[in-house]
């Protein structure tokens, strides 16, 4: 069976470099880091400038933009006081000139949610943006230090980030910045071993009955299917007679404990899970015989043992061939803990 690989979700981005000028003709350019590293002194700075590379790249999204949420790994901190800036309410602590990051929004007007969570608990930073009207949004403390900052009607245009430490000068920390349109923040990234529960944001499968109604995007999501019945809003295989199997992706990587797959009509056919590591690969963690079920809808828990890696997604496993008839089902709830 071709597998398909799940995209990580941290996405490599170039440095931005400026070239060195003058010297003798002929000579080859040189390549300067916009970003110092960790243990080097940052230069001396005047205020926050849209007009310079940010240090970590840039990226284009649209809404409804997969996968969600996107992050990259930052570093906050600068010689800048952006306090003395009077940019507004919130808007604190020390960042670089350039901005940390860019990014080019574009579809329909969307709620976004761009936070940073430092790679050790306990560190205080905030956060500066942009945004394509020249405002200044600013939070410092969202959740305990962590900083979000959420734009309710996200217009299209040139969205710049600043991550700034609280405190002192040259104050680096190093962690991830999210951008998301999902109900996340930083809590959902913070300790490990936290429980979580999430709905999945991506959804495929071996077949369809048709689309959108009955197709895998009808498992997304939290349940919508509310009575027993063969309804457009769960998926259903092509056949009901077949053996296939359901595909769906998760934002936030946990390590897995359990599975609660929501079946709508003809229950009972499921045979087999696989759950899907960071990396992509799939592993086996339960399996069984078709065991036709009376109670429709009902909400089949499927307990796991024995993973202490981080998953992404999960592969349901149906076997429809002897007296199956459509089990649809409408969500799949994935509960784990988070991990470091």
């Amino acid at each position: 069976m071709k597998h398909t690989r799940w995209l990580g979700l941290a996405a490599a981005m170039l440095v931005v470099a400026t070239l060195a000028c003058g010297g003798g003709g002929g000579e080859e350019p040189t390549q300067t880091p916009t970003r110092p590293p960790l243990e080097t002194e940052l230069p001396p700075s005047v205020g926050l400038d849209v007009t310079l590379a940010p240090n970590y790249g840039s990226v284009e999204l649209e809404s409804g933009f997969m996968p969600d949420p996107y992050e990259v790994a930052v570093i906050s901190g600068g010689d800048v006081d952006v306090d003395e800036l009077d940019l507004g309410d919130g808007c604190t602590g020390w960042a670089t000139s350039a901005p940390d990051f860019r990014l080019f929004w574009s579809g329909d007007p969307s709620r976004l949610r761009i936070f940073f969570v430092p790679d050790e608990p306990g560190e205080d930073t905030t956060l500066i943006v942009n945004d394509p009207a020249g405002n200044w949004l600013c939070e410092d403390d969202y959740s305990g230090w962590n900083p979000l900052v959420e734009i309710d009607e996200a217009d299209p245009g040139q969205y710049d980030v600043w991550v700034g430490s609280f405190g002192s000068s040259g104050r680096l920390i190093p962690g991830t910045l999210y951008i998301t349109e999902l109900d996340l923040g930083p809590d959902d990234f913070t300790v490990e071993g936290t429980e979580v529960r999430q709905w999945a944001v991506a959804a495929l499968a071996s077949s369809e009955w048709s689309s959108p109604e009955y197709s895998a995007q009808q498992a997304t999501g939290a349940p919508d299917t509310d009575e027993c019945g063969d309804i457009e809003t769960a998926w259903a295989s092509e056949s009901s007679a077949g053996v296939d199997w359901l595909e769906l992706h998760y934002a936030i990587p946990v390590r897995p404990i359990a599975v609660n797959v929501y079946e709508t009509h003809s229950p009972g056919f499921i045979v087999g899970l696989e759950v899907i590591d960071t990396s992509g690969d799939y592993h086996t963690v339960w399996e069984a015989d078709p065991t036709p079920a009376s109670a429709c809808p009902r909400v089949f828990p499927i307990a796991i043992d024995g993973i202490d890696f981080a998953v992404v997604g999960v592969r349901i496993h149906l076997d429809q061939s002897d007296g199956g008839n459509w089990d649809e089902i409408d969500a799949v709830e994935l509960v784990g803990t988070l991990v470091e």
